[in-house]
């Protein structure tokens, strides 16, 4: 009983592990696609797609900015609360917990699952210009459950994501970092950046399937 409590504790200690690194690679990359992804221009046949595109895009915006502007500790403390904590924690359970886990049950597969979740995730945000990076910070938080089957992992993960945007926004301003960094142009270092960042995130990912194989077979 004992030892089945000690790899339980080392399972969730290598998991965090392994949650906190794959953070940290895979930031440079998903960072390198938002820029990307805001910089993206359709053509002028659908002018009016992407005029509506940007307009959902400036209202999600004024939200998220309505909820960030207070300036007191309170106000910090508050939207680490809301947006991080009980944002991770509500669409964790949903997407990874539940949805996730009714696709891979129906389709027997759970790469597909993981995609399939995270596109969803990414989609009902209704936000075009911070698809691609949420569709790929969705699968990263996918893979996280699909490995570790622990709810929490994947629950750190987004609220550290979540909880940076807070408090960098508090103590910079968005439009002085966030908008900025976005604004910048690609060049082919950024491009470097995001293969070598990914390669990375696979290389971790790879590393922590094959500590979870052999946890389980030790416990078997």
């Amino acid at each position: 009983m004992q030892m089945m409590g000690v790899r339980k504790t080392r399972k969730m200690s290598q998991g965090l592990l392994y949650g906190f690194l794959i953070f940290g690679v895979s930031y440079p990359a998903i960072a390198v696609i938002a820029q990307w992804n805001e910089q993206i221009v359709l053509p002028d046949s659908l002018t009016g797609v992407e005029n509506w595109m940007r307009q959902m895009e400036d209202a999600a915006k004024d939200v998220t900015d309505l909820f960030l502007s207070g300036e007191t500790l309170s106000d910090l403390f508050l939207n680490l609360l809301i947006i991080a904590a009980a944002a991770a924690f509500v669409e964790e359970i949903f997407f990874r917990g539940a949805l996730q886990q009714l696709i891979e049950k129906w389709l027997r597969n759970g790469h597909v699952a993981v995609w399939t979740a995270a596109f969803i995730f990414s989609a009902i945000h209704l936000q075009f210009y911070g698809f691609l990076p949420r569709l790929v910070m969705g699968a990263v938080l996918g893979y996280l459950f699909l490995y570790s089957r622990n709810l929490w992992i994947p629950m750190l993960y987004h609220f550290v994501n979540n909880a940076a945007v807070v408090v960098i926004t508090y103590f910079w301003g968005e439009s002085n970092f966030l908008e900025q960094l976005e604004d910048k142009p690609l060049t082919w270092v950024s491009f470097i950046v995001m293969i070598v960042s990914g390669l990375l995130t696979y290389f971790l990912f790879s590393q922590y399937k094959v500590q979870v194989k052999v946890e389980n077979d030790d416990s078997n």
